[in-house]
């Protein structure tokens, strides 16, 4: 996949739902290694902790320092679903960022 963007904050996460939008649309399994890119991008750029995004995937933190580190991966399915709800994650950000102060 490799999410290489511009660095403004809104642009860079409408074009990270885009990419996630087509990785979550498409027959082909959700390889490892774009799972540990979105799942980085997400505590990264997203300011997510691993606690964060454990209690929103309903794991345990320790569980994703292991998906991080490309141990014990989540079957298709749950990638999949991961990829949707960092969309949902993207999308409310880029509501909150639009609201005038």
């Amino acid at each position: 996949m490799q999410l290489q963007l511009e660095d403004s904050t809104i642009e860079y996460l409408l074009a990270v739902i885009k990419q996630l939008t087509t990785v979550t649309n498409s027959e082909a399994p959700v390889s490892d290694e774009d799972l540990i890119e979105i799942i980085n991008l997400a505590t990264s750029r997203l300011n997510l902790s691993s606690r964060e995004l454990a209690s929103k995937f309903g794991v345990t933190p320790s569980t994703i320092s292991r998906w991080k580190n490309g141990k014990n991966m989540p079957i298709p399915f749950v990638r999949k679903a991961i990829f949707t709800q960092i969309i949902k994650i993207a999308n409310e950000q880029i509501i909150a960022l639009r609201k005038p102060i």
